[in-house]
């Protein structure tokens, strides 16, 4: 049964992630998380859904999320449409605004598509963008900025990206330990899944209706 209300906007979601302070490591920590960095999802109270599971951690140095999704078996990408790409879309405020519809130079977007760079255009490849309808577009990083790794597995396939500090604008989590935050995952053949909320909602260019990542020690 639906809710008349989402739950999303019943309470203010606030998520601890961990520190991990061996991010981003050689790779493979990049893509193994542990089990505390796991994120509890609204969008799962709504229903059933496309299996995801996502995760988050931090340190003085940047950040570092990664998705697991059941059901997929091959993936469209094309960076020069990155919007329109089989990937993860990820939105970051470094301010965790929550009183503001339009975003900020310290709100960010990034497409991490799992495929689509490198010179055999075979490579996982993080493509910042502009949020939408935003007030003040925060500077954009080079794609090679960023540590992205993409893999399929018997069931799927799972991504893991590490951002670094010097990509995000306002990063400071001694003084600012809460983020604002909202990711989905964009598919051809699964449909487009938010974390949180639907499509009649404007999440994608209003950070008062993302979540809040707490940054824990």
């Amino acid at each position: 049964m639906s809710l008349l209300l989402p739950p999303e906007l019943q309470f203010r979601w606030i998520l601890p992630i961990p520190r991990v302070d061996r991010l981003p490591g050689d790779g493979k920590p990049l893509g193994s998380l542990p089990q505390d960095a796991l994120l509890t999802i609204p969008q799962s109270l709504n229903g059933p859904s496309v299996t995801t599971v996502w995760k988050g951690a931090w340190n003085s140095h940047g950040l570092a999320f990664s998705i697991e999704v059941t059901g997929k078996s091959r993936w469209s990408c094309n960076p020069d449409r990155p919007l329109e790409s089989d990937g993860v879309q990820l939105w970051i405020d470094t301010r965790d605004t929550q009183s503001v519809h339009r975003a900020t130079r310290f709100c960010h977007m990034l497409c991490v598509l799992p495929s689509g760079g490198g010179e055999s255009s075979r490579d996982p490849v993080v493509v910042p963008v502009p949020v939408p309808r935003a007030s003040q577009d925060a500077k954009l990083a080079d794609s090679d900025d960023f540590l992205v790794t993409a893999e399929m597995t018997k069931s799927g396939y799972r991504m893991a990206v590490w951002i670094p500090a010097a990509t995000l604008t306002g990063f400071d989590p001694a003084s600012q330990p809460r983020i604002g935050f909202f990711a989905q995952l964009r598919d051809k053949e699964m449909g487009t899944h938010p974390i949180a909320l639907g499509s009649e909602f404007p999440y994608d260019g209003d950070p008062s209706l993302w979540l809040t990542l707490e940054l824990t020690p």
